[in-house]
Parts: structure tokens; C-alpha cells; sequence
């Protein structure tokens, strides 16, 4: 069940990835429920590269790593 709900939370972000609307993305990103998870973190990341904010990317990216991550999807 859990595994439901964190999928029904970050469908709308992927969702806006795929459209390619970054900004949405890293507004949803920012949600106080999920801003601390580290694939949200990972994603906003990726929307601030595809935004040109590289610098921002890399910064997000280092906290994400200093985390250690085990989950597969966040440390590839």
C-alpha cells in the first residue's frame, strides 16, 4: 500500500517531466510532504539541468549523495 501512495504522489512530477514542463515539475517538487524524499529530489534535479540551472542541479544532486541512497532509482 505504501508503495501506492508514493506512486499516486510523484505520478504528477514524472507526468510533467514527460511533457517536458520543468517548471511544473520542480513546483511539484517542492511540496512539503515530498520535498524530503530523495527521488524527489532527484527529479528536481533533473528539471533544473533541462532549465539550464546546472549549478542548482549539481547542489541538489550533492545532498541527495551525501544521503547515501539505497534505492535503486535514486542512485543511478
Amino acid at each position: 500500500m505504501a508503495d501506492d501512495v508514493r506512486a499516486r504522489k510523484l505520478q504528477p512530477i514524472y507526468n510533467a517531466l514527460d511533457a517536458r514542463n520543468y517548471k511544473m515539475a520542480i513546483k511539484l517538487c517542492t511540496k512539503k510532504d515530498l520535498e524530503r524524499w530523495d527521488i524527489v529530489k532527484t527529479l528536481k534535479a533533473h528539471a533544473l539541468e533541462r532549465l539550464g540551472k546546472v549549478e542548482e542541479a549539481l547542489e541538489v544532486c550533492a545532498e541527495v549523495a551525501a544521503h547515501k541512497p539505497t534505492d535503486e532509482t535514486v542512485r543511478k
